[in-house]
């Protein structure tokens, strides 16, 4: 009885043992036997050369009236949505733009005239993006993402909505656009303060 036991412990010991070889020593062995190839330089050769796009959805958000900017998201920081990426404080407080603004009417000034007047270094920006701009009045988020405080007035045309309709040329003079930093310190009403990527 006792050597049917210590037979059967030999052999489970064993093939413990052939199963610790083959899954350590066998791809171990396996591995010296392969050869190894060394870079060296202006060995390795590029198959395709490309120009690509990257595709994303971004809304760009605009101060809602003339502010004080502090930047409280880092660049490509990631957010959750009605977080608060920028705070933005008005030069004037609510009575003071109320006032000046009945002033205007009162006075025959229109307001739009005003509007028109965007800062001369984002009106292009602003022009090519339309109405695909939220106003924010604090400096929140309405959709989670990526924060950027780099514009390009691309935003509205590419993106994946409009994909299937560019065209080779509409992306060719795409990269001829640049992008431009949004506003560290102040800004003018309708300027773009940040963009959720």
């Amino acid at each position: 009885m006792k050597k049917k036991w210590l037979a059967a412990l030999l052999i489970y010991i064993a093939l413990i043992a052939v199963c610790l070889v083959v899954i350590y020593a066998v791809p171990s062995i396996r591995g010296l036997l392969e050869k190894t190839y060394i870079t060296e330089f202006s060995t390795i050769s590029i198959t395709d050369d490309v120009s690509a796009y990257i595709v994303r959805d971004e809304t760009v958000h605009t101060a809602k009236y003339d502010s004080s900017v502090n930047r409280l998201a880092e660049q490509g920081e990631l957010v959750k949505s009605n977080a608060r990426a920028v705070e933005l404080t008005p030069f004037e407080s609510d009575e003071e733009r109320e006032a000046r603004e009945a002033e205007a009417a009162e006075s025959g000034t229109d307001e739009s005239a005003a509007e028109d007047k965007k800062s001369g270094r984002y009106a292009s920006i602003l022009e090519e993006l339309g109405d695909d701009v939220r106003s924010t009045k604090g400096g929140y988020t309405k959709d989670a993402g990526y924060v950027s405080y780099y514009v390009d007035g691309q935003e509205a045309r590419l993106c994946t909505e409009n994909l299937a309709d560019l065209t080779r040329d509409e992306l060719e003079d795409l990269t001829k656009k640049r992008a431009i930093e949004t506003p560290k310190s102040k800004c003018s009403s309708g300027d773009p303060v940040f963009k959720i990527v």
